[in-house]
């Protein structure tokens, strides 16, 4: 993951979201708090029909993440 604080006009160094492989489907702030979900498949369009998902959450403005849970969609 790489972020910019400045609309893009610089960018920090990149650093790892999570060990699975995948990509993040999307992402809200609430209250401080950064929630992201991930699409956890080795391909951008996924070879699975049913993709795992996980919920991560930061609490120091995205620095670094913590799993919350596994959401399954079946």
């Amino acid at each position: 993951m790489i972020q910019s604080y400045d609309l893009g006009k610089t960018w920090e160094k990149p650093v790892e979201f999570s060990s699975y492989k995948g990509r993040i489907y999307d992402a809200k702030i609430k209250d401080g708090v950064i929630y992201a979900l991930e699409t956890c498949d080795k391909d951008f369009l996924s070879e699975i029909k049913e993709p795992r998902y996980r919920l991560f959450t930061s609490h120091d403005n995205g620095k670094s993440f913590q799993e919350k849970s596994i959401v399954d969609f079946v």
